[in-house]
């Protein structure tokens, strides 16, 4: 499916874990419509995780079509620390959490009271203003801070919502006028993020629990000192402070990922929605990839069907113009990875086809900026998409591109044909998979500048995209061929 012109517009990245790390499912999910994998490095060693991407390559060659991988960053999760055996906090009770990680409760019922529980981040209890909410376990559980001892090695906390505590939950802090200090790179995330680079595999980081425009800064400077490929940063978006700081961190950040998991625990749910849709358009409207993520089809975990509210979900989220739609546990650890695909498949394929009466996005024009740096380079993208919306017959974009930001910035003005792009450089091939709207193909002629018409037409003719008669709108890139200028062409396909 990744390999032909496909009437689905918005792409499809999955988590990978032990229910898909095989060779014949990750081939079966790429034919059902995966487009990009996604490598939680939150768990498993680097051994394994160098044979997934090799077995993620092995299934792109076999199939020979493009494909993106994500490595995703754990970032500094703050969780509940070592427990002997889960126990259960009651509402009302006392609870201490202190940074001592040598203190490990039995869990028994004799045990003395109020507990206390150690935490993996030592400067929790610093970071946490007194009257501050403490989510615990995704929100299943909630504790309020009460007081903290004159060390500041411990919280003392009050059960709001009751229920059992396991070991390693995470811990979220809800308060506004609560910061947390721990950096977005920890030491661990750096040798991972080494690691991946090293791989010269990972097309996409993804940075987590974002602040600021520093994070971006200090992500991208030990990027440069390591690889010499310019790979794009995600910023997953979970924390307050990055939606305070949105566009700032977008100044810089290659995209953003709507992690809607810490999200909603770190804001109030019920505003989760609105946050998704201004998300969702800030991003496109600054020309930036972005990826709706979490609990999209959560119940087929467990399950062969969707729950409607989920099918509603996944289509409202393509209603909203996202670039990409995730799977997490539904393919990384479900029982049906590949049913899961392919129900995402539909239900996005389906809202794709609806978008002319539903989709909120529109294409941008009036957020051109003609004092732009790239003002030139986005006033053809935009004429191209214009062109393709208005001229009655237009089968397709055609761009030709090497970094891929001309096939992007087409993108974004959400033209209604597809976008196809032709490429010499593998790591652009891959990287489009992400880009709404954008099929690539990987150029192995050498370019005709002196009959580019000509050279077009023969590239379409032989992938089955066109044919004679076809009129096609044609864009060149700045670094596609040497001394000559950008340029949107709108051409009828002739034989000769």
């Amino acid at each position: 499916m990744n390999g032909t012109v496909s009437d689905r517009r918005t792409k499809i990245l999955c988590t990978i874990g032990p229910s898909c790390a095989d060779l014949k499912i990750l081939k079966e999910m790429m034919q059902e419509g995966m487009n990009a994998a996604r490598l939680n490095f939150s768990h498993g060693d680097y051994d394994t995780h160098l044979k997934t991407i090799q077995l993620i390559r092995q299934a792109q060659k076999e199939l020979n079509i493009p494909f993106t991988i994500v490595q995703d960053l754990q970032g500094p999760k703050i969780r509940i620390g070592k427990l002997m055996k889960p126990f259960e906090i009651k509402v009302g009770e006392e609870i201490i959490i202190t940074i001592d990680k040598s203190v490990v409760p039995t869990g028994e019922e004799n045990e003395e009271k109020p507990r206390k529980v150690s935490t993996s981040y030592s400067g929790l209890v610093k970071d946490c203003r007194i009257g501050a909410r403490l989510m615990i376990d995704d929100g299943y559980l909630e504790v309020k801070v009460k007081s903290k001892n004159q060390e500041e090695t411990e919280l003392t906390c009050e059960v709001v919502t009751g229920g059992i505590l396991n070991q390693k939950k995470g811990i979220n802090v809800i308060d506004k006028q609560s910061t947390i200090s721990a950096p977005a790179l920890t030491e661990k995330d750096i040798n991972d993020l080494i690691f991946g680079l090293e791989t010269k595999e990972i097309d996409y980081v993804c940075l987590s629990f974002v602040r600021s425009l520093e994070d971006i800064k200090q992500i991208k400077e030990i990027m440069s000192l390591r690889t010499d490929r310019n790979v794009p940063v995600i910023a997953k978006i979970e924390r307050w402070e990055a939606i305070h700081n949105i566009k700032e961190i977008l100044s810089l950040a290659d995209g953003l990922m709507v992690a809607r998991g810490d999200l909603a625990l770190e804001t109030d749910f019920y505003e989760l929605p609105i946050l998704q849709k201004d998300l969702i358009e800030i991003s496109s409207r600054l020309g930036k990839i972005d990826i709706t993520a979490t609990q999209m089809l959560q119940s087929m975990t467990e399950n062969k069907i969707p729950t409607r509210a989920e099918v509603c979900d996944v289509a409202n989220s393509v209603f909203d113009g996202t670039d990409c739609v995730m799977l997490s546990n539904e393919t990384a650890t479900g029982k049906y990875p590949i049913l899961a695909v392919s129900t995402l498949h539909k239900i996005v394929r389906t809202a794709d086809l609806n978008c002319h009466k539903y989709a909120r996005l529109g294409s941008h024009e009036e957020d051109f900026n003609s004092m732009a740096n790239d003002a030139i380079e986005d006033a053809i993208c935009m004429a191209a998409s214009n062109i393709s919306n208005r001229y009655t017959g237009v089968k397709l974009i055609l761009c030709l591109t090497h970094s891929g930001k001309t096939a992007v910035s087409i993108s974004q003005y959400r033209p209604k044909v597809p976008i196809i792009a032709l490429t010499h450089n593998v790591d652009t091939w891959n990287r489009l998979c992400l880009s709404w709207g954008v099929n690539s193909y990987l150029l192995q002629d050498e370019l005709e500048a002196t009959n580019i018409n000509k050279f077009c037409f023969n590239q379409l003719i032989k992938r089955g995209l066109a044919k004679a008669g076809d009129v096609v709108v044609l864009v060149l890139g700045a670094q596609v061929i040497n001394h000559m200028a950008q340029t949107v062409r709108l051409l009828k396909l002739e034989d000769n």
